[in-house]
């Protein structure tokens, strides 16, 4: 039963209203072979399967100071090698936004933090979500998976506009679905290596192609699977809930750790940003992060992007006056309205399902699912920050890394395991290159990195970018915050 589970990578799509089970398009990438190849597979599906459904979740210590793993060591000490996966502590709790004209509105925080297991790479991830309201538009998902080398570490935002359906599609079946296109890559190589010993290493471009297909195959079945959904069902209001899953849209930023290689690989459908903080020492000792930008938002702002768009469409303002001709980035996920081909837009017309195609439609498809995915060496001390669009509407890349080194400084004085050499730390002391900015008051009150983001974003006023968002990136801010370990040396058979 449990494998079933897992070789159906959409298993758990129809929790959401009106997300049904796609049928056929995704057959490449949830085929998972069991079959002859199947010692080298059957053994890390089986680690996969005992995580996703067997692990039971054990809250962190919260009545002291610390926080401490299900073992009992510190979440930057010294961790044992037998600590289990997925310890977590879960809090949600509100908080109050100033508006301009003295008003304000309150905000909903969710927050979580997981200590995987150093075993894992992986010492800890913060996750942190602040929204409006009940049904934010972002989203996170993430799992850390065991297979035969060692780990695998998947971490998927999902920024969401005009309706949460297409993000809250892709929480349920982006992991599964990219999970087992790579057990796909993996255990073919197996099967060509020369020794059985051997754990397969594909390449980045091999990584990254099996990304791309990947996410061009979930983008077909939201564009056009809901196609097929709607048509076939006789009830109006079932069609128009089934279609919301292509006509909303969403951006998709993953993140993909493997343990064994220490390599991390990122790919991007949107205007979401990774950012990687990398630890090193300035001439007086003192830890400071160089900041390195993995992704670029593919948006108005990217002049690769509107170049390739209106090359595309000659005639077209497909970008133009620092807009796209959807209201939303250059690629993403759904966004039917801009994608559908004539033959589908009739169909549906013809069946009173949607309304006549706008004027400034005239040449689809517009938009894109494929990802640009970008390779990393992940290096001891390393930490990621993954955020939607919202978060780096008021922060920037600089700013966000140095704000994870105030954390981890207030965390670590907290354990008492770093003497503060600095009484009050500026963010410009924990950055390789300061920036000039004005003088700044930080908060310090969160044990979560990624809500201590959150917190602080929350704090600056959007920039220009945020005037032309959709209220989905306003409203609702996503950011995970990874803590790669320390030591990375360790080969994992």
């Amino acid at each position: 039963m449990l494998l079933a589970r897992i070789c159906n990578p959409i298993a758990r799509s129809q929790r959401h209203h009106g997300i049904v089970q796609p049928a056929r398009s995704l057959q490449t990438v949830r085929r998972l072979a069991i079959s002859a190849r199947a010692e080298w597979v059957l053994a890390g599906m089986v680690g996969v399967a005992s995580l996703l459904f067997v692990s039971s979740p054990v809250h962190l210590d919260s009545e002291d100071d610390r926080i401490r793993r299900r073992d009992g060591s510190s979440a930057f000490g010294t961790a044992s090698e037998s600590s289990s996966h997925f310890s977590y502590s879960y809090y949600e709790s509100s908080m109050n936004q100033g508006e301009e004209g003295g008003e304000s509105r309150s905000l909903r925080l969710q927050e979580k933090t997981h200590l995987p297991g150093t075993q894992t790479g992986i010492y800890r991830y913060d996750t942190a979500q602040i929204a409006s309201n009940d049904t934010p538009g972002s989203g996170h998902v993430e799992a850390v998976l065991p297979y035969p080398a060692g780990y695998w570490g998947l971490f998927a935002l999902l920024g969401g506009r005009n309706g949460p359906s297409t993000s809250a599609w892709l929480c349920e079946n982006i992991i599964y679905a990219v999970g087992g296109a790579l057990v796909d890559l993996y255990s073919r190589l197996c099967d060509t290596s020369p020794s059985r010993d051997t754990p397969p290493t594909p390449s980045d471009d091999a990584i990254a192609r099996t990304l791309n297909v990947t996410f061009k195959h979930l983008d077909r079945e939201v564009v056009y699977g809901s196609v097929d959904k709607a048509l076939s069902n006789s009830s109006h209001y079932t069609r128009v809930d089934l279609l919301a899953l292509a006509q909303s849209g969403s951006s998709a930023l993953l993140g993909f750790y493997d343990s064994y290689t220490q390599n991390l690989h990122v790919a991007l459908t949107g205007d979401s940003r990774a950012v990687l903080g990398r630890r090193m020492q300035n001439k007086a000792g003192d830890v400071v992060y160089q900041v390195r930008v993995l992704t670029v938002e593919q948006d108005a702002g990217n002049l690769a992007e509107e170049y390739r768009l209106n090359a595309r469409h000659p005639g077209e303002a497909v970008v133009y006056n620092g807009h796209v001709l959807s209201g939303g980035p250059t690629r993403s996920f759904g966004d039917a309205t801009y994608k559908w081909d004539a033959d589908t837009r009739r169909q549906l017309q013809d069946a009173s399902i949607i309304g006549p195609t706008p004027s400034d439609v005239r040449t689809p498809p517009y938009l894109t699912a494929e990802p640009e995915v970008t390779s990393t060496a992940v290096q001891p001390g390393d930490f990621l920050i993954m955020g939607t669009r919202g978060v780096w509407d008021r922060l920037g890349s600089e700013e966000a890394v140095g704000l994870v080194g105030i954390w981890l400084d207030e965390q670590w004085r907290r354990q008492g395991e770093r003497g503060r050499t600095r009484p009050a730390p500026s963010l410009n002391d924990f950055l390789v290159a300061p920036l000039v900015i004005e003088d700044r008051a930080y908060k310090h009150e969160d044990r979560n990195a990624a809500a201590h983001l959150l917190r602080n974003a929350l704090s600056r006023r959007a920039g220009p970018r945020a005037e032309q968002a959709s209220d989905s990136s306003v409203d609702s801010l996503t950011a995970t915050v990874i803590f790669f370990a320390d030591d990375q040396t360790v080969k994992h058979k």
